[in-house]
């Protein structure tokens, strides 16, 4: 999963907010390196948890909350100004195709 985000993120070299506007933007973390889209950290989570919570057999509750902390990750990433929200949109997805395609 992180490797086909990483390829991904190399076709599109999406530069990051605080490269593509370094006036406005604020980073509130440790810049990262690389380019933004997708999103890698909820890319990965939401695909570990759709395989986890079918995987354990848990309920449509259960597989809510946690695609709602995939969520949570991936909001904190705009807030922290690392990626726009279409960074993330496009990593929830490649995680959830992902999670949904693994045998």
């Amino acid at each position: 999963m992180w490797t086909l985000g990483q390829v991904l993120k190399k076709a599109f070299l999406r530069p990051r907010p605080y490269h593509a506007h370094p006036e406005t933007a604020r980073v509130m973390t440790i810049r990262p390196r690389g380019t933004s889209w997708p999103s890698s950290h909820p890319a990965v989570l939401l695909a570990f948890v759709t395989v986890a919570a079918r995987e354990l057999g848990l309920s449509p509750a259960a597989r809510a909350g946690l695609a709602g902390v995939a969520a949570t990750v991936g909001l904190s990433r705009t807030y922290l100004g690392v990626h726009y929200p279409s960074d993330v949109a496009g990593g929830l997805l490649l995680g959830r195709a992902v999670g949904l395609a693994w045998p």
